[in-house]
């Protein structure tokens, strides 16, 4: 089968759905034509939001194996699910009888008029009422809620749907329908527990296995069909076997009329919605309808497999216009003087060599996310943590958590004061290095970013004194030194890792100690109540 005549069939279905969609807008859709036409009882098709000419087409077909369909133009029919939607939308009986159709929703799409029905992206219900827009009661007989609301009835039966869209001039209506739904997609209010959030229950066909069968209000716009068939003597829906009785009466009804569709009101004789824009439209859909049911592929087995081959086809296309957009912008952030700085900077210590590929050092580096990754594995490549004790190899880390400025500067002991001298100097080596590199950076500010403030503390927590005890040399307040040490023991379990990923397993056993000894107590309680 030539590619040629795929690509005509969906470019047809993809304009008889924009002319439907048109066509819903100025009849079903509008108050002044659909009105007196929602007789209690009668079978209406309801799609997931109000027309939309530019709705892409759901998914017609299986999917190839290998491709992915999550950013194509499809599937939209979110509230409608797998529910099958109806014919042409155009012409049908004018006279309401007590026959229907059965819904084909939920089982493979092959033929040409399951495609139509997945085209149209609809589901079948029973009208139940309608009414000014904000009429309808919220939850705990609060007043009128706009449509698009999703609330509970006063019966626990009926969901408001998603409204949305362009919304006609003038008052506003909306329609209460029984319909099946997939029960997993029920507000939990429904299933015992409190109700809420703004999304429609997906709907299926009437009756469908493990449906359930619900009064869901929807705006007026959501209308996709009006069939001329009706179901007499209403009963109270308040229990759900009033509810699952009509509902198999409708899928009876369905199910008995011939050809897979229960007949619609047509727009013009009918429901009488005059102008050349109507009729006009109803002239296009039919030649449309007649030059997809004459096209080459309208009798393939091989229909549905094709149609979902070129949807994915063109969904892959998209996202690689999209790579490709994205690699663009790539190349000209590569192009920055800025980056062209770092990347010489990252040569210049080691973290990538001439090839631009990553070395040990980088990899360290890109391990690291809690402080100063250069610094940090400065200091790492070095060997300067290798000699400090415990309570040292602590407190050089927290200059790397903590920012704050105490007031007349900080006493540290001898023993820190070596492991203090050798993290500022690595850090204005790398800083000088930056400004080399061209990298917009002062060496000494960026030394002096390193503060020493919380290296007392950290190393009497280490030694094991008590909170109270730490938190009076810390001079901070309690929630800040919390926050510095669970920081702290981030970092040191980052720095493990790090190290162990390059095999050096000796130094990451101290950071490990080091971990041990700061993670105990009130600071890392899961309450501070405890």
């Amino acid at each position: 089968m030539p590619a040629g005549h795929v690509e005509d069939l969906l470019t047809l279905l993809e304009q008889r759905a924009a002319l439907s969609e048109d066509l819903r807008a100025a009849t079903t859709a509008a108050p002044d034509t659909a009105l007196r036409f929602l007789q209690p009882g009668r079978l209406v098709k309801v799609a997931a939001g109000p027309p939309d000419p530019r709705r892409p087409l759901p998914q017609l077909g299986p999917v190839p194996k290998g491709a992915s369909l999550e950013d194509a133009a499809g599937g939209g029919d979110a509230a409608a699910g797998g529910a099958a939607g109806g014919g042409s939308g155009v012409g049908g009986s004018g006279s309401d009888d007590e026959t229907g159709d059965a819904e084909g929703a939920g089982h493979e799409v092959v033929s040409l008029g399951d495609v139509l029905r997945r085209v149209d992206g609809a589901s079948w219900g029973v009208l139940i009422s309608f009414e000014k827009a904000g009429k309808h009661k919220q939850p705990g007989g609060g007043g009128g809620a706009a449509a698009g609301e999703l609330g509970e009835d006063g019966d626990g039966s009926s969901f408001r749907g998603s409204g949305g869209g362009a919304q006609a001039r003038g008052p506003r209506f909306v329609v209460d329908v029984l319909v099946s739904c997939d029960p997993s997609t029920l507000p939990r209010g429904q299933q015992g527990g409190q109700q809420g959030g703004r999304a429609l229950p997906r709907l299926t066909a009437p009756g469908a296995a493990g449906s359930s069968a619900q009064v869901v209000t929807f705006p007026l716009e959501h209308l996709a069909a009006l069939s001329s068939v009706r179901i007499r003597g209403l009963q109270d829906l308040r229990t759900q076997q009033a509810r699952d009785s009509l509902i198999g009466s409708a899928a009876e009804a369905l199910r008995r009329q011939p050809g897979g569709e229960p007949p619609q009101l047509d727009p013009q004789s009918d429901m009488k919605a005059g102008g050349k824009e109507v009729k006009g439209l109803v002239r296009r859909l039919e030649s449309l309808d007649d030059r997809i049911a004459r096209h080459p592929l309208a009798a393939s087995p091989a229909l549905a497999r094709l149609l979902g081959a070129l949807q994915a086809k063109r969904a892959l296309a998209a996202a690689a216009k999209v790579a490709r957009r994205e690699a663009k912008a790539a190349a000209g952030l590569v192009l920055s003087e800025e980056l062209k700085a770092r990347q010489r900077l990252l040569r210049r210590l080691g973290y990538v060599d001439d090839d631009g590929l990553i070395t040990a050092k980088g990899r360290v580096a890109a391990d690291l996310q809690s402080g100063d990754e250069l610094v940090l594995t400065e200091l790492i490549f070095s060997g300067a943590f290798s000699s400090l004790t415990t309570e040292q190899l602590v407190a050089t880390a927290s200059c790397f958590v903590w920012q704050e400025k105490r007031e007349g500067g900080v006493r540290l002991p001898k023993e820190l004061q070596g492991p203090l001298k050798a993290l500022q100097d690595t850090a204005r080596r790398v800083g000088k290095a930056a400004a080399d590199s061209k990298v917009a950076l002062d060496p000494q500010e960026y030394a002096d970013s390193f503060r020493p403030e919380l290296m007392n503390a950290a190393a009497a927590w280490a030694r094991g004194q008590r909170f109270a005890e730490v938190i009076k040399m810390a001079e901070v307040f309690e929630g800040s030194l919390v926050r510095a040490v669970r920081r702290l023991e981030e970092l040191l379990r980052q720095v493990s890792g790090a190290l162990r990923s390059v095999g050096d397993s000796e130094l990451a056993a101290k950071f490990d100690e080091a971990r041990t000894v700061i993670k105990r107590d009130v600071i890392f309680a899961a309450s501070l109540y405890l």
